[in-house]
């Protein structure tokens, strides 16, 4: 057989070496479930900024698994058929791990959400109390006071 008829004739990768990545993957997968559930369960007692850390490896965990599962599925594209026992623990984990990052997701956008308001509320607060309605009383005078113009509000995008 030639080189150049090899280079084209796809390799099939070894069934062991296919099998211990897919164990593998599944195992990490499990894992990185188990760890995004104990963060989201920690996000209900913590503020959001004293986990950073944990964000970034949530996200470093998901990355790590696009990756890993990406390769395994352009090595071997029909690994359902191959190995059907452990493509099924590996659907159970990523199914797990996938609800749980969308659970974490949810949390987050919502406390961020949450203090948006929060700040939202307070600057409309400061503003109100800075700038009085000023009505006019019996004589068609202005009541109130001169007012004084307030600097905006800063807005802080990190909880």
């Amino acid at each position: 057989m030639s080189v150049a008829a090899r280079a084209e004739t796809p390799s099939r990768p070894d069934p062991v070496i296919v099998r211990a990545e897919v164990m593998d993957l599944a195992r990490f997968t499990g894992e990185a479930a188990d760890w995004i559930a104990g963060y989201t369960e920690r996000l209900d007692r913590e503020r959001p900024r004293n986990l950073a850390k944990e964000h970034e490896t949530m996200h470093r965990m998901a990355a790590i698994y696009d990756e890993r599962s990406g390769r395994l599925i352009r090595i071997v594209p029909d690994l359902d058929h191959l190995l059907p026992a452990e493509v099924a623990a590996l659907k159970n984990a990523t199914v797990r791990f996938r609800d749980n990052l969308a659970l974490c997701t949810a949390k987050l956008k919502a406390k961020h959400r949450v203090g948006e308001w929060l700040i939202q509320a307070v600057g409309a607060e400061v503003a109100k109390r800075a700038n009085p309605v000023r009505r006019y009383g019996r004589d068609a005078a202005l009541q109130g006071g001169a007012t004084r113009a307030t600097p905006p509000l800063a807005v802080n995008r990190t909880i």
